[in-house]
């Protein structure tokens, strides 16, 4: 069966344009190509022989066999470096977590240290007024802060 090209969509043969002749084998067109061609008479001489593209099941199957099981391969790599990953940043944390309570524990101590250091903390006019104001002591507004001290240390021994 011969036909006339009128529409390119399809698998026609490689160099085929609108208005060549294509030669079928057979006595029908193929599905695919039904609407893109008209006949013509079997005396018209053929520019093309179609000849289907058979595809073996094996070399194609084994391509894309051999291509899934590269990307699984791929994906596998994948996993194996996210879960080391994750296996890192949990050891990460958990130092982390350890040196910040290290860290807690030592300022205590430092804090500690200062404060033993620097031995008891002078209080001020404002705080030695509200204590001897507790304590009921009539403050002498001319009174040093160390007299105001020795006056609450009195009255608290009382």
């Amino acid at each position: 069966m011969k036909v006339r090209v009128t529409n390119l969509k399809g698998p026609w043969p490689t160099g085929a344009k609108v208005g060549d002749v294509v030669a079928f084998d057979g006595e029908a067109v193929p599905a695919w190509a039904v609407g893109k061609c008209i006949m013509v008479p079997d005396d018209v001489s053929e520019a093309f022989h179609y000849e289907p593209k058979v595809v073996t099941g094996g070399g194609y199957d084994r391509a894309h066999q051999a291509r899934e099981a590269a990307i699984q391969d791929a994906f596998g790599d994948l996993r194996a470096e996210r879960d080391q990953a994750l296996q890192q940043l949990e050891s990460a944390q958990a130092a982390l977590a350890t040196a910040l309570d290290r860290e807690a524990g030592l300022q205590h101590q430092l804090d500690e240290a200062l404060a033993a250091a620097a031995g008891p903390v002078a209080k001020t006019r404002t705080d030695l007024n509200a204590e001897a104001e507790k304590l009921g002591i009539k403050v002498d507004g001319r009174w040093s802060d160390e007299r105001l001290a020795e006056e609450i240390a009195k009255a608290g021994k009382k």
